[in-house]
């Protein structure tokens, strides 16, 4: 449970470009990886009603 006013990380790792964008978007869930877009986590984590939420990026990481 998230108390208000609290928080929570996620950090998942995402590909933009090279080999593993293409089979990404070409196989969708090969090997059974997903590979999320900029905004799919936090999109996730408003629509079960959070507030606030923050998205940022660094390499090949990205952080909610």
């Amino acid at each position: 449970m998230l108390r208000p006013g609290g928080c929570r990380a996620v950090v998942a790792p995402t590909v933009r470009s090279g080999p593993l964008a293409l089979i990404g978007r070409c196989a969708p869930g090969a090997g059974g990886a997903h590979l999320f877009t900029e905004t799919e986590i936090a999109d996730s984590v408003e629509s079960f009603g959070l507030s606030g939420v923050a998205t940022r990026r660094l390499g090949a990481i990205h952080w909610t």
